[in-house]
């Protein structure tokens, strides 16, 4: 009976809403008699406590016609705004004309009615009305407005006290599941300061942010001048930026314009909300000892993986850090930062190209590196399927010159950053990365001196630049539609600081020759993760914002692997951290293959440069068939083994995936 009685509610609201006016009605026609006659009934010579009576159920009747008429049965009791009251004043004033009418009437029935309490019913009647809406819109706003026990509020400040400020405060206080609390606004309109808006007090100008930060305990800034100047927008970010608090903004009005983008919209996506498990994390304590008063080298320093692991290393003081990559911008960015954040750490900015390796030499002469994270690489699965030379360049050639300068300066370890896509291949970018792994490996066996070789895999990095993170994100806040390749694709999901916790935590952990994997749990399907991306956004998949289903780009595959056949598993220190190792090639059938490959390079077309990969990898699907062009077609979809299955003899969940009914 309890479950059904909202339906019931829904079922008899008109004839509910009726009563509750008629009652309102009634009791406001009373106490105006009373008010008139100072509380007496007698209504002092005459008995005016009959005409009361008399006259209560034509009033009644025509007042609770009159709010009917005026729409007021059918308005949520949640929302009311001021056109509503106008209109209750209206049914009012038009109910006081009605019974002023209706006096010569009375009267030769004998009843003699009192003007004077018929103008004060009309404002108590009103007064009763608008009242009991505004107390049902209080009582709803705090019902959706309680805060909930497991989500964390973040108290935000509001910058503009204008429109699109009271819009967006208003709306945040509607949807308390975007974790948003506004709890002050600043404007630049000295006239507005010591007022509210919507009950949020406005304090001050922007540039008092510092002060209304520390009295209102602020943790995130929402800039709400869609209209401002472009340099007065630019300076309150850069006061943001100056303070360390994070600052978003409302979209532009163009795009408010248009209704299909919302103020809500402006809430940052937590990754980590996005995981569907917790996330692992790699104790500093235990990474900085390892690093501490070292030279470590990281290339492809101005990537997503490559900034993170410079500013983790920085935080472990090493000795130095010598940040390497091809891209000037990108290496003068990081670069900035670092010197900017940790002053105390030598920082050695190198333009470069993993593939010079005299160069290379040069620079591991006079750095001396004790230890080097290879972070460069082509990751772009569609683009490099179209362009594998560059692929086999960047990312298997260029991590040979890598691994014989360190063998041949004596850096003490050496980590490759690898991806799932290296197992069992279907794309260029995936088999090159495997032809890495198996150079690493098998230049270990050869060579297992000082240098330390080991590798470690990662999933896909929530936020990494190409993920879908960014792309969900911007689609989303373009009012849609969000693009997913595949209803039923799959992936293996880690945010950055769990790859570089993971890629220093194994550089730690490495005897050699072994290949690192995170636990990494269930894989999420892409069609969820855009799901919830709408919803983090506080709208409405397949209503707010549309999914739209395009196709599997070339090399892409539905669900990924974790490990192959042959590698064996076992434990490490850490709970959450594998490590694989497997029989591997002879380092001099690798560098036979490396020169075959190297000679290829020069006049091969696309589809031979596929076909030797294939011979090179077995595992390697994606080299056939292809189209005349030489495009790769799409392979088909891997067959769909079972789910997870334990290892008796490892005591770990060694992962094979299909896709979820």
């Amino acid at each position: 009976m309890k479950a059904d009685s909202p339906n019931l509610f829904r079922r008899y609201r008109l004839p509910v809403i009726g009563m509750v006016y008629a009652i309102l009605a009634s009791i406001a026609w009373v106490f105006a008699f009373l008010l008139r006659f100072d509380f007496d009934p007698a209504g002092g010579q005459q008995n005016f406590w009959i005409v009361c009576l008399a006259m209560l159920p034509w009033i009644v009747v025509a007042k609770v016609i009159l709010l009917a008429v005026a729409g007021q049965y059918r308005g949520l009791f949640s929302f009311f705004r001021i056109s509503d009251a106008v209109r209750i004043a209206m049914v009012s004033l038009s109910g006081a004309l009605i019974i002023l009418a209706m006096i010569p009437l009375a009267q030769r029935e004998g009843l003699p009615v009192p003007r004077g309490a018929i103008m004060i019913d009309s404002v108590v009647f009103a007064s009763f009305i608008i009242g009991f809406r505004l107390l049902m819109r209080l009582r709803s706003e705090r019902k959706r407005g309680a805060p909930s026990t497991k989500q964390a509020v973040s108290r935000v400040a509001i910058i503009g006290a204008g429109s699109a400020g009271g819009n967006l405060i208003s709306e945040l206080l509607k949807k308390p599941g975007l974790g948003l609390q506004p709890v002050v606004v600043l404007d630049d309109n000295g006239s507005l300061h010591g007022l509210k808006v919507h009950d949020v007090p406005v304090f001050d100008s922007p540039d008092h942010l510092a002060h209304a930060i520390s009295r209102f305990r602020v943790q995130q800034v929402l800039l709400a001048m869609p209209s401002a100047r472009t340099s007065r927008r630019r300076e309150i970010v850069s006061l943001c930026r100056r303070l360390n608090i994070p600052c978003v903004s409302i979209p532009s009005m163009e795009q408010l314009a248009t209704g299909k983008v919302t103020y809500s919209t402006l809430k940052p996506i937590a990754v980590e909300d996005l995981l569907g498990r917790d996330t692992v994390t790699m104790k500093h304590e235990d990474i900085s000892p390892f690093l501490r008063d070292r030279t470590v080298l990281v290339t492809g320093a101005g990537g997503s993986i490559g900034s993170e692991l410079c500013r983790q290393i920085a935080r472990c003081r090493p000795n130095a850090l010598v940040i390497l990559d091809h891209s000037e911008p990108a290496l003068f960015t990081i670069e900035q930062e670092l010197k900017k954040d940790f002053q105390e750490v030598p920082v050695i900015a190198v333009v470069a190209s993993i593939l010079d390796e005299t160069r290379l030499q040069r620079i591991f002469r006079e750095s001396s590196p004790e230890i080097v994270y290879h972070a460069a690489a082509h990751k772009h699965v569609p683009m490099m399927e179209f362009q594998p030379d560059e692929a086999i360049r960047n990312n298997a050639f260029g991590t040979r010159c890598l691994i014989r300068t360190a063998a041949r300066f004596g850096v003490e370890r050496f980590v490759l950053i690898s991806t799932d896509k290296a197992i069992n291949p279907t794309s260029v970018m995936g088999a090159t990365k495997r032809l890495a792994e198996l150079y690493l490996q098998a230049f270990q066996r050869q060579h297992p001196g000082k240098t330390r070789f080991s590798a470690v895999r990662f999933g896909n990095v929530l936020g990494s630049s190409g993920s879908v993170i960014p792309i969900f994100k911007q689609q989303i806040q373009n009012g849609g539609p969000v693009t997913v390749t595949h209803p039923e694709m799959t992936r293996f999901f880690m945010t950055i600081p769990e790859a570089v916790g993971l890629v220093l935590t194994s550089s730690s952990l490495s005897t050699g020759g072994e290949i690192f994997v995170l636990d990494m749990g269930e894989p999420v399907r892409i069609r969820d993760l855009a799901c919830q991306m709408i919803e983090l956004s506080g709208l409405r998949p397949g209503k707010d914002i549309e999914i739209q289903y395009t196709t599997i780009r070339p090399g892409e595959k539905l669900y990924e692997e974790i490990s192959h056949r042959g590698e064996e598993l076992s434990h490490t220190s850490h709970p959450r951290i594998m490590r694989f190792t497997g029989p591997g090639s002879s380092l001099l059938d690798i560098e036979s293959h490396f020169d075959s490959l190297g000679n290829a390079l020069a006049d091969a077309d696309a589809h031979d440069l596929r076909e030797r990969l294939h011979q090179i990898i077995p595992e390697y699907s994606g080299a056939s068939p292809s189209d005349e062009s030489g495009r790769p077609v799409q392979p088909t979809p891997p067959a769909q083994p079972s789910s997870a299955q334990h290892d008796e003899a490892t005591g770990l969940s060694v992962f094979q995936f299909a896709p979820s009914s």
